[in-house]
């Protein structure tokens, strides 16, 4: 369901805009921040145009940079939409480690745009991991986005590297 990456956020970020612009939650840096992202000038265009258009997710997750810049900013409630994910995130972790019955913890990897962005959401969503899967052993990746890409082409093309530069890669 994506809650907790770009989709979730920007979702959330979008109900609660929507919600300020008609009275029913605290006003939100989010409601100028989305009507300017979307090229809307009032808040009366956002439901229609939020209906009438297909938004794909990559699409809506195009605004969660937005989301978490207004958190840094104070924006409470961009803060809150945060929270909010890395909570559910943590859930997931938390599902997927009693799934899988891990003897010594999941080794867990943030990737992504979003969960690797910093302050403040990256420390929420390792506070919240931490808090509701102890056990788990937050990690770096073990290849930039790049070196990965690059080894996925290479075996997409058929040729397979050598398990020693893979193995020197993830070393550095």
């Amino acid at each position: 369901d994506d809650a907790g990456g770009g989709f979730g956020l920007a979702l959330a970020a979008m109900r609660a805009s929507v919600r300020a612009a008609d009275g029913r939650s605290p006003e939100t840096r989010l409601l100028p921040a989305l009507l300017a992202f979307l090229g809307l000038s009032e808040p009366n265009e956002l439901l229609a145009r939020l209906y009438v258009e297909k938004w794909t997710p990559d699409e809506l997750a195009a605004f969660a940079p937005v989301v978490i810049r207004l958190a840094q900013e104070g924006d409470a409630m961009a803060l809150q939409i945060l929270r909010e994910g890395a909570t559910a995130l943590a859930q997931l972790v938390a599902g997927a480690a009693r799934a899988l019955a891990f003897p010594d913890g999941p080794k867990v990897v943030l990737l992504g745009g979003c969960a690797c962005s910093g302050d403040p959401y990256q420390p929420l969503i390792e506070a919240a991991i931490r808090s509701a899967c102890p056990a788990a052993r937050i990690t770096p990746p073990a290849f930039s986005p790049v070196h990965g890409a690059a080894l996925n082409a290479l075996r997409a093309g058929g040729i397979h590297p050598l398990p020693e530069l893979t193995f020197h890669h993830q070393q550095s």
